[in-house]
């Protein structure tokens, strides 16, 4: 046994580990990413009903894109947004 070495019955254990490190790492970056994303999209989304809530807003929106349009729009899922919607949907004012 040479000095400043492992015993051999850690040879393995540490090949192992440090093999997996790396995937390790790349696991809890993922997941840090992926909770960072669920945070944003739940503040995202929380403003979203904020704003909806505020009456300023949604007379602006009636008066720009009618009543039909407004209606539809506080009846979509949540996941809609204004890139996926026709402009043809909206009534002339």
């Amino acid at each position: 046994m040479m000095d400043g070495c492992p015993s051999d019955n850690w040879l393995i254990p540490n090949l192992v580990l440090t093999g997996l490190l790396g995937l390790f790492v790349f696991l809890f970056v993922k997941l840090v990413l992926a909770c960072r994303k669920q945070v944003q999209h739940v503040e995202k989304e929380r403003a979203r009903r904020a704003s909806r809530n505020d009456q300023d807003l949604v007379s602006l929106q009636i008066e720009l894109y009618g009543q039909k349009a407004m209606s539809r729009l506080q009846r979509t899922d949540s996941s809609t947004d204004s890139t996926s919607m026709n402009p043809n949907d909206f009534d002339a004012v």
